[in-house]
């Protein structure tokens, strides 16, 4: 995407997804100078459940969330700046995007010295946890594991809290109340057991389905809900780029979607280019840095 716009502020590129194709498409589109934003849920996706990675090139073994980190901490050296916030809508303004994220723990401190819970065990289920701790007089972590994928540093920081408390192998089976949250029911994986907690909110901070609703009405889709893209990963829209496993790649691979953002952040840098009448600077072989 190019020439977006979100919380008042321009960018050269909003990319949607913190995953492999978005964290490359990042790096790549930050070594071009671009403004980049990234908004996303979590880093990694489905790659940071992965405990063992064996077939990604340069790596003959690596934690997933930790090959995640480290394509996250490139593209920030670059200056991409990532936010954890979920985009609802992409409108198109003439040649510019419009793009609507939400914070979810932005409402947290309507929540002061009230009990809440916050489910996930990624950074920003351990961020909106610690977050949490300061304002809410009780917290309780919900996490389906019985250990976290966030950072080391983070997650002792965590336990370190006094008003927290956290529920390993649990998930919740319903969540109670009418106009108001007033509890949720929790499920051990293990044995089954159920535990009621009286709670006033609840934050979800985990999820990994792959959306493309909010660009429904700008691209091309498949039946599936899938982009439609050419082979430079663009779509029917001029200036919106997909790459990665919402799009008809029947591969869904960390290297293939890499390889996609890459294709696709260098297509959105020349289109950026050709827009504002500028000459695209493509020198990535013969021994030059890309």
């Amino acid at each position: 995407m190019t020439e977006l716009t979100t919380d008042q502020a321009l960018y050269d590129v909003i990319i949607v997804g913190g995953a492999s194709a978005g964290l490359t498409a990042a790096l790549y589109a930050s070594r071009r100078a671009l403004k980049t934003l990234v908004l996303t849920k979590d880093i990694g996706g489905q790659l940071s459940l992965t405990n063992d990675v064996e077939n990604y090139p340069g790596f003959e073994q690596v934690g997933g969330f930790e090959l995640a980190d480290k394509m996250k901490k490139q593209a920030e050296k670059f200056g991409a700046v990532i936010k954890f916030e979920t985009v609802t809508a992409v409108d198109k303004q003439g040649e510019q995007f419009l793009v609507t994220s939400y914070c979810a723990t932005c409402d947290m401190p309507l929540f002061r010295q009230k009990r809440v819970v916050v489910v996930g065990g990624g950074n920003s289920a351990i961020d909106a946890a610690l977050y949490a701790t300061d304002i809410a007089s009780e917290v309780h972590l919900i996490h389906r594991r019985n250990e976290f994928r966030g950072e080391a540093v983070l997650v002792e920081r965590l336990k370190s809290k006094p008003n927290l408390t956290i529920h390993y192998n649990s998930t919740i089976t319903q969540i109670h109340g009418q106009e108001r949250v007033s509890g949720v029911t929790l499920q051990n994986i293990e044995d089954q057991s159920l535990t009621e907690l009286s709670v006033e909110g609840v934050f979800i901070e985990i999820g990994y389905v792959v959306k493309s609703e909010f660009v429904a009405h700008l691209v091309q889709m498949t039946e599936r809900h899938e982009i439609v893209t050419n082979r430079h990963y663009s779509t029917s829209c001029p200036g919106i780029f997909a790459a990665g496993d919402l799009t008809t790649t029947p591969f869904k691979q960390a290297v293939i979607s890499a390889g996609e953002g890459c294709v696709a952040a260098l297509a959105a840098y020349e289109y950026i280019m050709k827009q504002t009448g500028r000459q695209a600077i493509n020198v990535d072989w013969g021994g030059a840095r890309g």
